[in-house]
């Protein structure tokens, strides 16, 4: 596979990341409105330093991915992924993988088709029998804590 490819249901050709690279004011502007109110109940994204990280992530993930670019609800599952993996490199990675590798990115597209069709998937998972369906969580003290969580 060719640098700067990457291979879901469709392939994507992501820009390479250079943090010098410019997104466009009004996707800066939009980041800027919803970094604050991203997990503010979370210390480390309460904070200066957190807010920060989130913007990079969020500014590297719009200017790697330009036809997306950033859309609002990218900052939740973006904050989400820094709290598990606070390197911001690495959260790249991860929210690459989940956008791109798991078919999340089609929920953010300018069309937002993938967003409409979704819901109606589980309108019909749930009228499936229950035996399909689990019949508890998993046990909270096998989940994760995130980072910043009291």
């Amino acid at each position: 596979m060719a640098a700067g490819t990457f291979a879901s249901r469709a392939t994507v050709h992501l820009q390479p990341l250079n943090p010098l690279q410019d997104v466009p004011s009004r996707t800066l502007a939009e980041i800027g409105r919803d970094v604050p109110r991203s997990y503010p109940e979370y210390r480390m994204l309460a904070s200066a330093e957190g807010r920060g990280m989130l913007s990079r992530l969020l500014r590297a993930y719009a200017a790697a991915d330009p036809c997306v670019g950033y859309c609002q609800g990218m900052n939740f599952v973006a904050g989400l992924t820094l709290m598990y993996v606070p390197n911001e490199a690495e959260a790249f990675g991860v929210l690459h993988a989940l956008l791109i590798g798991c078919g999340m990115r089609e929920l953010y597209t300018p069309d937002m088709a993938s967003l409409q069709v979704r819901p109606h998937a589980l309108v019909d998972a749930r009228q499936r029998p229950s035996s399909l369906l689990p019949s508890a969580s998993p046990p909270s003290n096998l989940l994760p804590k995130p980072l910043g969580a009291d």
